[in-house]
């Protein structure tokens, strides 16, 4: 594996943890207030605005999902559905 594909490869699981855990916050947030804060408790700040970002962070990441899915069932392989060549040529420009 090159430099190039090994730091795309990294990177995209270091994404897909960050993601993870800040929909996780997001739902355990309006729990956390009304616990251990109730009396600073907002339903909009606390309960709809983590909803809205969770069902987006889970929107994208299953259409991001989908798209890979079908990029290995029409191409065949089990690369990304971003062209590596671009990456490589990048590479070379700023080196």
């Amino acid at each position: 594996m090159n430099p190039v594909a090994f730091f795309a490869e990294s990177s995209t699981f270091g994404t897909i943890l960050v993601i993870v855990v800040y929909a996780l916050s997001n739902l355990a947030l309006p729990f956390y207030y009304k616990r251990f804060h109730p009396e600073l408790f907002n339903s909009f700040r606390h309960v709809v605005l983590p909803a809205i970002g969770f069902i987006l962070i889970a929107v994208l990441s299953i259409t991001w999902l989908d798209r890979i899915r079908r990029h290995r069932h029409t191409t065949g392989t089990r690369g990304s559905p971003v062209d590596s060549s671009s990456w490589r040529s990048s590479t070379r420009v700023c080196s």
